[in-house]
């Protein structure tokens, strides 16, 4: 019977583990793991530092490696126990990084509790609009009926916009690059401020306003439209800049550069405005549609034709029907659906 190492040890190899599963297994660290897990020491040891220490997924990736059997929360003394000896080992290893931090060797991580607790799900409903901190003290602003999942550890910042338009403010650290991923693409900025919209799930707009954010790579593919064909396609990665605006596709990407006043029209929905400059009215229908549940239905082709300016509020259908009632001579009613029904007034 081979003789049992010392508890200091046997709860560095818990917290090395821990770590591990953290960023990542790689290679045969997996084969790795599952052999150490054999022990039933292990798995319990690593089972209660998992709870206490780090968030659900790495409990999640630990449940699916023992026995169903052995996932019961300890008895409260026996958890006490364990932490008077993991609290050791763990002071240990701090004294270890604090020492290397102090050299130049190690990096110290940002506050880690705190990162767990933001790393989630965040959504906003039609018309509502949601300002978020991140754990790296990023600022993120989550439009209409949008959703983002964060994905946050010491060695990477993650996002993922699954739905919508979102801005973000990143916090610079050149060390952990700040990802988001839209549409079909990545798109990596340090500390800078741009704003994402998922159009479609092939197609994706990118403004900069501040900085710069690399549109990463993509295999290439061919232009199938003929606006596509027309256009001054660039592939593979490409850095947007301030005052650029990018439409990327899964295998290309279209950048311009844009005005400021045309930076801040794209970016009037943090401020709950829709700005519209000789906007055809089915066009800005398509844009208002966001922040409402409530239809619209253009009566005729005439209406078709109107061309709206000015600035709305967002999801305010009543100032809009005035507006469009009062200064572009369109007419509304209501019909049997609920719906708004608009038709060009008649010349006298």
């Amino acid at each position: 019977m081979a003789a049992s190492k010392p508890p200091e040890q046997q709860n560095g190899e818990v917290m090395r583990w821990l770590a591990l599963l953290e960023r990542g297994l790689r290679g045969d660290e997996g084969a790795q793991l599952r052999e150490w897990l054999k022990s039933k020491t292990n798995r319990a040891q690593i089972l209660e530092a998992a709870r206490l220490w780090h968030g659900p997924e790495i409990v999640a990736v630990l449940s699916g490696l023992v026995p169903q059997t052995e996932l019961a929360v300890r008895k409260p003394e026996d958890r006490r126990r364990f932490n008077q000896i993991l609290g050791w080992s763990a002071l240990a290893v701090i004294g270890v990084v604090g020492v290397g931090a102090m050299t130049g060797f190690i990096k110290l991580p940002f506050d880690q509790a705190r990162l767990r607790r933001d790393a989630g799900v965040y959504a906003t409903s039609i018309g509502e609009r949601r300002e978020i901190t991140l754990a790296d003290n990023s600022v993120v602003t989550l439009n209409t009926g949008s959703k983002m999942s964060v994905d946050f550890s010491t060695g990477s910042r993650e996002v993922f916009l699954a739905r919508g338009e979102a801005s973000f403010q990143v916090m610079p650290d050149p060390s952990r690059p700040f990802i988001v991923r839209a549409g079909m693409r990545r798109f990596q900025a340090t500390g800078t401020r741009f704003n994402v919209r998922v159009i479609s799930p092939q197609l994706t707009e990118l403004t900069v306003t501040n900085g710069t954010v690399k549109v990463m790579d993509a295999p290439p593919r061919l232009p199938e439209t003929p606006a596509q064909r027309r256009a001054t396609l660039l592939y593979g990665e490409t850095t947007v800049q301030a005052l650029e605006t990018a439409q990327v596709e899964p295998g290309f990407q279209s950048v311009s550069q844009i005005d400021e006043s045309e930076v801040e029209a794209r970016l009037a929905w943090q401020r709950g405005l829709i700005i519209f400059e000789d906007e055809a009215l089915q066009d800005a229908l398509t844009e208002i549609d966001r922040y409402t549940t409530t239809q619209f239905v253009l009566a005729d082709d005439k209406v078709r034709q109107v061309r709206i300016d000015g600035s709305f509020r967002t999801g305010d259908v009543d100032g809009l029907l005035t507006s469009l009632r009062d200064k572009f001579r369109v007419d509304w009613k209501r019909d049997d659906k609920g719906r708004i029904v608009l038709s060009s007034r008649r010349a006298l």
